[in-house]
């Protein structure tokens, strides 16, 4: 798997002060346990702005430099005293103000005439030796601690590339901090045209120096948030981040406003995920104690399936650091999912599978190999179907005859009577029994009699009104579950190309059929195939449509999820659930129900197919992308027109018969 790690942090603002001490303290202790807890690897340090408080230089060369090494350390992440897995963008606080330099923003800002900071060079020519000068100690202290061969005004701006598992990593670091001249800066922030095309520039130099068209991801990192820029700035930079043409972000990330947010900037042509932290307030906000709201993020990126694991914490009212469930409603252990779209094949080129949180839709990219399992997956589905017509024409028939042979229901047939006559009448029976409202299912329990002994009946005893119904109900339900587990089987066969009798000890695929049980509220197993350990099947639990499982949510969204597209809805249900890396949750939406509580439609019928192999996981997206509850319904069309019974009595059948399976 091609994976790397974020430790995303903002806004420390380090200094000497003994309590937020204490809070830098407890940070690292966490990052260290993060690390260690989940599996971390490849790991970047991002701090979007605000490192120190003050930016003297003692502040950077005492304070700020003992937290980098400590934080290294207990990461294992030194390197001769250099930190290049650190990637430092300036803040507000990281200046030195200088009142020349106020002057100069202040005149520009209140100029609606100038155009200075949209033009190339003059402004970078003109200004920028002026404007750099309170960047001084941070880039003195970038030069000492990250990378000594850079130049100043890179110190401030600039590309940097990583290499991950043979993927390629751009981290555009943009300066919005430059134009900061006190408390009214929102909405009036600058970052030039100037520096957006020097950085455009690098961009295209890295790329040359690797030898690649296209990086496979892009981070633009920044302190403010884009809404901190004057609404000119605004629409330059969405332009550069968002054209395919210029930097062709993916993520950005960034702080200054102390909280923490997931979410995606949207234009006609992309979506961009935006990610956003921050420690803590000035140390000289008189509340920075009762807030208690100091926080960082963690992002593990899987760059083989396109999506990021983040986790948000925050610091509790002991000013340890815990999850952070308060950022969306449901969120457990301060973590979830977020899809990435990557640049392997433009930014357009993703499809939406259902998801319930945090968006509507969870974007797949579609590499070449989503392509072909799209491909694949379309036309085994076809074949899947046929497969399951032949099954239905041909169980029929054998179904049919063997009704007629044993003639239960005293039939009567003429020698002259057609196949599709006898048909007609044997359905005319069923019908006729099972619709039987003057017999009741109980009267059959109370007598003492069995399924059993009402099969070893001798030939020519009579049966009564309620041992017919009985019958009929335990044939029809016996055909339907065969039918179940031929789906189940040509689900094995088909799409995953496993052979059940060829499966070892340790299957890597389980299909399942599950029914709604309106008394208790949960869907139970009816139907599973699993191949010869039985011990996958059996522990199979019932499973609750009110409590939040992710069968509540299939109800609430009206299609089939996956639980990698809604990993905070996937609840364990039996002690072989963690063999299971992911599965499909499809409701047979033709045939429902109504709540009695909510009036809400329910499906009767669910279907699960469960994998233990990664290698299936871009089948499953393909069969939710392909809507592959349309092929089931259409195949239970299919067999209740073939027997001549409405699939609604068919589950009628089945509730009347689990009575009777009770009393074994």
């Amino acid at each position: 798997m091609k994976e790397f790690s974020i430790i995303h942090l903002s806004d420390l603002h380090i200094n000497n002060n003994k309590k937020l001490q204490e809070i830098y303290t407890n940070l690292i202790k966490d990052c260290k346990k993060q690390q260690e807890e989940l599996a971390l690897k490849n790991i970047l340090i991002v701090i979007t702005g605000d490192i120190v408080n003050k930016g003297s230089l003692e502040a950077f060369e005492r304070n700020a430099q003992i937290f980098i090494d400590t934080l290294n350390i207990e990461l294992g992440l030194s390197l001769q005293g250099f930190s290049p897995n650190i990637l430092l963008i300036p803040g507000n606080h990281d200046i030195q103000r200088d009142i020349y330099v106020k002057t100069i923003l202040y005149a520009i800002n209140n100029n609606e005439n100038s155009n200075e900071l949209k033009i190339d060079d003059s402004f970078y020519s003109k200004r920028w030796n002026f404007v750099k000068a309170p960047f001084d100690n941070f880039s003195k202290f970038y030069k000492q601690k990250i990378d000594s061969n850079i130049g100043e005004t890179e110190c401030t701006y600039g590309i940097n590339a990583f290499i991950f598992d043979d993927c390629h990593v751009c981290f555009i670091r943009i300066n919005t901090s430059w134009a900061c001249t006190g408390d009214q800066d929102k909405s009036s922030l600058r970052i030039g045209k100037w520096q957006l095309e020097q950085l455009n520039e690098q961009l295209i130099s890295k790329r040359k120096e690797l030898n690649i068209s296209e990086f496979d991801l892009t981070v633009a990192t920044m302190h403010h948030p884009i809404t901190w820029l004057n609404e000119d700035e605004q629409t330059v930079l969405r332009e550069y981040l968002s054209s395919e043409q210029k930097f062709n972000t993916n993520i950005l990330l960034h702080g200054h406003v102390h909280k923490g947010e997931v979410g995606h900037v949207f234009n006609i042509d992309s979506s961009l995920l935006t990610l956003v932290t921050g420690i803590g307030w000035d140390a000289s906000d008189k509340d920075f104690y009762d807030k208690k709201t100091c926080r960082y993020s963690i992002y593990k990126f899987d760059l083989t399936n396109n999506y990021v694991d983040i986790w948000m914490r925050i610091t509790n009212d002991k000013s340890i650091f815990i999850q952070d469930n308060g950022i969306y409603n449901n969120l457990k252990d301060g973590h979830f999912k977020c899809s990435i779209k990557m640049n392997m094949f433009g930014s357009d080129n993703y499809i939406g599978l259902p998801s319930v949180f945090p968006e509507k839709i969870y974007p797949i990219n579609i590499k070449k190999e989503m392509l072909e399992a799209i491909k694949e997956n379309s036309a085994l589905l076809i074949q899947f179907k046929t497969k399951l017509i032949q099954e239905v024409q041909a169980q029929s028939p054998k179904f049919f005859n063997s009704i007629i042979e044993k003639n239960y229901f005293s039939i009567k047939l003429n020698k002259k009577d057609t196949y599709d006559l006898k048909r007609k009448k044997v359905v005319a029976a069923f019908k006729k029994n099972i619709l039987n409202c003057g017999s009741d299912i109980n009267d059959f329990i109370a007598s003492g009699n069995t399924l059993e002994t009402l099969k070893d009946r001798k030939e020519g005893e009579i049966y009564s009104d309620i041992e017919l119904k009985v019958l009929a109900y335990e044939i029809i339900i016996y055909e339907f579950l065969m039918y179940l587990k031929k789906i189940c089987t040509h689900t094995h066969k088909v799409i995953f190309s496993q052979k059940l009798e060829e499966e070892s000890i340790e299957p890597v695929i389980r299909t399942h059929f599950r029914i709604a049980d309106k008394v208790a509220k949960s869907y139970k197993k009816i139907v599973a195939q699993c191949g010869i350990n039985k011990s996958y099947i059996d522990d199979m639990s019932d499973i609750c449509w009110e409590n939040g499982s992710m069968i509540y949510h299939v109800i609430e969204k009206g299609c089939s999820l996956v639980k990698s597209a809604n990993p905070q809805h996937a609840h364990q249900k039996s002690k072989n659930d963690n063999k299971w890396i992911d599965y499909i949750t499809i409701p047979i939406k033709e045939f429902t129900f109504y709540c009695e509580n909510s009036r809400k439609q329910l499906p009767w019928l669910t279907m699960g197919i469960s994998i233990a192999d990664e290698k299936y996981v871009k089948s499953l997206y393909a069969l939710n992308y392909l809507e592959v509850e349309n092929c089931l319904e259409d195949c239970l069309k299919l067999f209740s027109n073939e027997y001549g019974i409405a699939m609604s009595e068919i589950i009628n059948c089945y509730k009347e018969m689990s009575k009777i399976m009770l009393m074994k």
